[in-house]
């Protein structure tokens, strides 16, 4: 599922040195298409890269994505 998109600089895709590793015990995180997304600190869309989740293990956790809190449940 995508959870997130990275974003670059207002109007600029980001760039790879924002893309980090994530060690997590529910799933994990991979990159994938760019698009767009809305942010309030761009004042409307701008460029990002989704950020997807896989889960692989029943559990509940929180991370960081880009400062915002991720909570992510996995049941069966």
């Amino acid at each position: 599922a995508v959870i997130h998109g990275v974003r670059g600089e207002c109007g600029q895709p980001p760039v790879k040195s924002q893309f980090k590793a994530y060690k997590l015990k529910t799933g994990t995180i991979r990159y994938g298409e760019q698009g767009v997304r809305n942010s309030k600190k761009c004042g409307g869309q701008t460029p990002a890269v989704e950020v997807i989740f896989t889960a692989t293990a029943p559990g509940k956790e929180k991370f960081e994505v880009e400062g915002d809190t991720i909570t992510v449940k996995v049941t069966q």
